[in-house]
């Protein structure tokens, strides 16, 4: 409940922060490097003021913070298009279905009836809006817009992939350091 309660606020931020500030490359990474240095400051408190460095979290963290800026810069031109509620909802299915899909594939998690029958669920969840949607003027949604949600839900969707390999991986640094090291990048 606090995950979500936490996302659904981050997704609100973008999107005041993109009524205010437009949608400029200029604006978007201006976002991006005051988040990141919020998070930084954020995580490096946490982590005791330690920075760690380890080979294979310092790649994935590069990886992840490129993921992460390219995901706000995106994020923010498509809410300029289109509807925050189906904004996140992208966001957050692209976080838990590609997770979940890697899983089975490549880490050998087990499939059952039930973990089928959700992503069943949640793909119909972020095709209903897809396809009924409406702007409010009565016009179609734009496809721009829907395309950008395509490319952030996947961009989500690594992300959460990548926080699960780092972490299931045995020379990588605690969280907080990684979140340290990705927020430094």
């Amino acid at each position: 409940f606090m995950a979500a309660l936490l996302f659904g606020s981050q997704f609100m931020i973008v999107k005041g922060y993109e009524r205010r500030s437009g949608v400029s490359v200029n604006a978007a990474a201006l976002f991006s490097m005051i988040s990141g240095l919020s998070g930084f400051l954020i995580f490096f408190a946490a982590n005791g003021f330690r920075l760690v460095f380890r080979g294979v979290s310092v790649w994935m963290a590069l990886l992840l913070a490129a993921i992460t800026v390219a995901s706000n810069v995106l994020g923010i031109q498509a809410l300029a298009r289109g509807s925050i509620a189906v904004y996140s909802l992208f966001m957050m299915l692209g976080g838990m279905t590609l997770p979940f899909l890697v899983g089975v594939l490549f880490l050998k998690e087990p499939l059952s009836a039930v973990r089928i029958l959700g992503v069943v669920l949640l793909a119909a969840a972020l095709a209903l809006p897809a396809v009924s949607g409406r702007k409010r003027d009565g016009q179609p949604p734009q496809l721009l817009f829907y395309g950008l949600c395509a490319i952030l839900f996947v961009l989500n969707g690594m992300s959460s992939v990548i926080c699960k390999l780092h972490q299931i991986h045995p020379d990588a640094v605690e969280t907080t350091g990684f979140m340290v090291l990705m927020y430094g990048w």
